[in-house]
């Protein structure tokens, strides 16, 4: 017969909640038995992040596998007494925001700011004191941000921030200066020259190999900096990640032309990418950042990274601007939802016919 354990709490436990670790990486975390790292981040709708993953918390009535979590770190989970670990999508639109915020608008600046981080160095090194002036203009400049500030601040597990950097295309100016990403307009000018050379190379962008070095002979008008972020952003593995790619430059097609008829849209972007990619279906690259208007004559921007992540939300944003959903384009826009796309169609639509009989959804 097993022993009774008895269990002492500490004196003061106003902060002990029960914690389901159901999940085995919660678990591990935990229970220190992988080395892993367990942060809480964020006062609202605060996430549990592991190194590898992010969980939203949410409170329950009862749960089948809880552990005792106490301390100062579960304090800006609320006042709930049990607490049910969900795997969700990192915030990275927390990320995308704060990048934003200091992205490289001026390529010239930017690399001044980096040849001037020898310069800081020689300072610190020399003890040299800086004229008021030459701190007051340095100040002004964008900041880029550091990896341990990024991870106090984005509500994602270290793995996932430094995958969403590589995904948003930040990179590094000079070592150890912190990540910055280029403005949309920079980024727009790169792009655009990178097609010219594609198409001047008669390059296979399908079948072809893309080496970075190769990328920045190509564009060697613009600083090394600005064409690493570009190949980091749309380069896999040395081949173009034709998908990505498409939506980039679908989105900035639309970005200016808010309301475009689909047969001029459909011509802009083929002329838009490289003679060598085939666009077969115009309409893909659209799927999660433009909205077919009903009558299917126009598009118009649409992003689903500007919806709340909150499902509930979400399909009550989607169900405003259209009554009446077909399953693909519904699924496209929940994706990335908190819980996943099953479960907020199931909570929050219902299946109906509209009246040419096509099959789709409606607001629950």
């Amino acid at each position: 017969m097993t022993e009774p354990i008895t269990l002492t709490f500490a004196e003061d436990y106003s902060d002990v909640i029960l914690l389901d670790a159901s999940d085995e990486e919660v678990k591990a975390a935990l229970t220190n038995t992988d080395g892993v790292q367990l942060f809480f981040k964020g006062q609202a709708d605060a996430v549990l992040c592991t190194k590898k993953s992010t969980f939203a918390l949410f409170s329950r009535e009862t749960s089948n596998e809880l552990l005792l979590v106490t301390g100062d770190k579960i304090r800006a989970c609320g006042a709930h007494r049990v607490i049910e670990p969900c795997r969700v999508l990192p915030r990275l639109d927390q990320l995308r925001s704060i990048l934003a915020s200091n992205a490289v608008t001026d390529l010239d600046e930017a690399q001044s700011t980096a040849t001037s981080q020898d310069e800081r160095e020689s300072d610190d090194e020399t003890g040299r004191d800086l004229t008021t002036e030459t701190q007051r203009k340095r100040s002004r400049r964008s900041r880029a941000i550091k990896i341990e500030e990024l991870l106090e601040r984005v509500q994602a597990s270290e793995e996932e921030v430094r995958k969403g950097l590589r995904q948003l295309g930040a990179v590094e100016i000079a070592p150890g200066m912190g990540w910055r990403v280029l403005s949309r307009s920079v980024e727009e000018k790169l792009i655009s020259q990178f097609v010219l050379e594609l198409k001047a190379q008669e390059f296979d962008v399908v079948n072809g190999e893309l080496k970075e070095a190769d990328m920045i002979q190509w564009l060697s008008e613009f600083p090394s900096f600005a064409v690493r972020s570009i190949y980091q952003k749309f380069v896999d593995n040395d081949r173009l990640n034709i998908a990505a790619f498409l939506e980039y430059q679908a989105e900035s097609l639309l970005l200016r032309h808010r309301n475009v008829t689909l047969s001029n849209f459909s011509r802009l972007l083929k002329e838009s990418v490289p003679d060598s990619l085939v666009v077969s279906d115009p309409m893909e690259p659209l799927k999660r950042i433009g909205l077919i208007s009903e009558d299917k004559l126009s598009i118009s921007y649409f992003p689903a990274d500007a919806l709340p992540k909150d499902p509930r939300k979400r399909c009550e944003a989607l169900f405003g601007v259209r009554p009446f959903w077909s399953p693909k384009d519904l699924e496209a826009f929940l994706d990335g939802v908190d819980g996943g796309v099953a479960d907020a169609v199931q909570k929050y639509a219902r299946s109906s016919t509209n009246a040419a009989g096509e099959r789709g959804y409606v607001k629950r």
